[in-house]
């Protein structure tokens, strides 16, 4: 038998006998030890957040904290993708000409899809050190 932790017995949603007045015992893997566990764990921290999301809810995280997208994937995921788009040769009055990509068309929108979401997806280097 496991004795109830006070904290956990004045929030108990079971209101078993156990639960009177004198102190309170369960079964381990019961109701009461799980309700216990859960009021006792630690919350989660924002590291349990980041770690429990999915590629692409990650990818907007790290999207809204990149300053200026200079990022340890976009020149590989633009070499990779984007050098080898069709460009476009692109001229306003009284501007140089430039050559412009079709990723550069899609209101801001790789048709490749998100680089975050790509370079996450790649495997992970032997070495701590590298930021590809």
């Amino acid at each position: 038998m496991i004795k109830c932790d006070p904290r956990a017995k004045v929030r108990c949603p079971f209101k078993n006998p156990c639960c009177g007045d004198e102190t309170a015992y369960f079964l381990e893997g019961s109701e009461c030890d799980e309700f216990n566990q859960k009021i006792l764990a630690p919350p989660p921290t924002k590291a349990d957040r980041i770690r429990a999301m999915s590629d692409e809810e990650l990818a907007e995280f790290i999207l809204s904290i990149v300053y200026a997208r200079n990022t340890p994937w976009a020149d590989l995921f633009t070499n990779t993708f984007c050098k080898n788009c069709p460009t476009t040769v692109c001229a306003v009055d009284g501007y140089k000409s430039m050559d412009l990509h079709e990723c550069d068309f899609v209101d801001g929108k790789c048709p490749h899809g998100s680089d975050v979401v790509w370079w996450l997806q790649q495997p992970a280097k032997e070495d701590s050190n590298d930021r590809t």
